[in-house]
């Protein structure tokens, strides 16, 4: 039993499951940035009124009128007012693409032009954390090593 133990791998268990369902993970990812949280289960900074961006703009009254009308468009019971989401009409979004290299490394890629923007401004965005990485835990990684396991020792889980 203790031989057919060690000979599961489940870092290649954990990478396959990962590379079987690169999709999921990446609506899991867009959930995520939807509701404004980096891969450490954070908000995303600057937030509006932080953002260097509106001082020549109008300053801190723009900044909130922006974080008001986003708000409002792109609701979120996730996401705390004043926090990017990084979607106004879903083109950012519709041009993030997840893969799975061997490791188990993500890599997100973005057709977006502005895509390089928004990696340099916006940290932590690729990849899953908080909520999002325990629903891939459990709904996806989770049930598979639990079936991996049951087949190598020959026990129910």
């Amino acid at each position: 039993m203790k031989k057919r133990f060690e000979a599961l791998d489940p870092d290649l268990v954990i990478y396959q499951v990962m590379k079987d369902n690169e999709n999921d993970l990446n609506d899991l990812n867009l959930e995520q940035l939807y509701s404004g949280k980096t891969n450490k289960g954070e908000d995303i900074h600057p937030s509006y009124l932080e953002d260097p961006y509106w001082n020549d703009k109008g300053g801190l009254q723009a900044a909130q009128r922006y974080s008001d009308w986003k708000d409002r468009i792109t609701p979120s019971s996730r996401r705390n007012p004043g926090t990017p989401n990084l979607f106004i009409n879903g083109y950012y979004h519709s041009r993030r693409f997840t893969t799975i290299v061997p490791g188990g490394t993500i890599v997100h890629s973005d057709g977006a032009s502005f895509g390089k923007d928004i990696q340099q401004k916006y940290k932590d965005i690729d990849g899953l954390g908080g909520e999002f990485k325990k629903i891939f835990l459990e709904t996806y990684i989770q049930p598979v090593l639990n079936d991996k396991i049951e087949q190598a020792l020959g026990l129910k889980m």
